[in-house]
């Protein structure tokens, strides 16, 4: 079992021209009978938005773009005194029924969002991989 951190290099860049939407995508190992994936990323609040705002609109463009696309549930809570919406949400991939686990998680800049997708089969792996990469989350203090 290892850390993992999702900055590994540093250089610059013209903060005016670009906004940082980062994908980091783990993909389970190919000796495994499974074919779950994590998934990092962060979004850029919009001017005033809130993590809920946020989440909503994220919400939206899944609903509108997968086919069959159902939320399962949505809680919030906390981590590391930062706010976190939690939901679980299905929707039919073109090898069947696909479920995904969210955590996005409310930044001072940004929306960090950790995901498990796999086959509705492995609901309870995707479930253990987040649980497990929120119960060890800790933010890299600057």
């Amino acid at each position: 079992m290892g850390v993992y951190y999702v900055n590994e290099a540093a250089f610059e860049i013209d903060d005016a021209a670009f906004e940082d939407r980062t994908v980091h995508v783990l993909a389970s190992r190919d000796d495994l009978a499974t074919d779950v994936s994590l998934l990092v990323s962060r979004s850029p609040y919009r001017a005033g938005e809130t993590l809920a705002e946020n989440v909503t609109r994220h919400v939206d463009r899944e609903r509108r773009a997968l086919t069959g696309w159902r939320q399962l549930f949505q809680r919030e809570a906390q981590i590391e005194d930062a706010p976190m919406i939690e939901l679980a949400t299905r929707w039919k991939g073109a090898a069947g029924l696909v479920y995904q686990r969210q955590a996005h998680i409310g930044l001072a800049r940004v929306v960090l969002l950790v995901v498990a997708n796999g086959r509705i089969e492995d609901q309870e792996l995707c479930d253990a991989h987040v649980a497990r990469a929120l119960e060890t989350f800790r933010t890299r203090r600057e």
